[in-house]
């Protein structure tokens, strides 16, 4: 992994006080691997609910579509 990928962590780390408990907990499901059918039935919520807290996350936090690394968040401490 280069340089730039972990600065990107950094930068995306110091941005997790701006989600909700609700968008926390789905970024740590997410981290884990978790689909969002399976963080759906996990958490009691539709699906379509997950992924719109995917999108919030997203936006929030500031990760460009094409980047992957929503997943690596699970290394940053919440």
């Amino acid at each position: 992994m280069t340089l730039e990928f972990y600065q990107d962590l950094l930068e995306i780390g110091s941005k997790l006080n701006l989600l909700t408990v609700s968008e926390r907990k789905i970024v740590e499901l997410l981290a884990a691997q978790k689909t969002s059918k399976q963080i759906a039935e996990l958490l009691f919520l539709s699906e379509k609910t997950v992924e719109g807290h995917r999108t919030r996350i997203i936006e929030k936090l500031g990760i460009p579509k094409e980047k992957k690394c929503i997943t690596d968040l699970g290394n940053t401490e919440l």
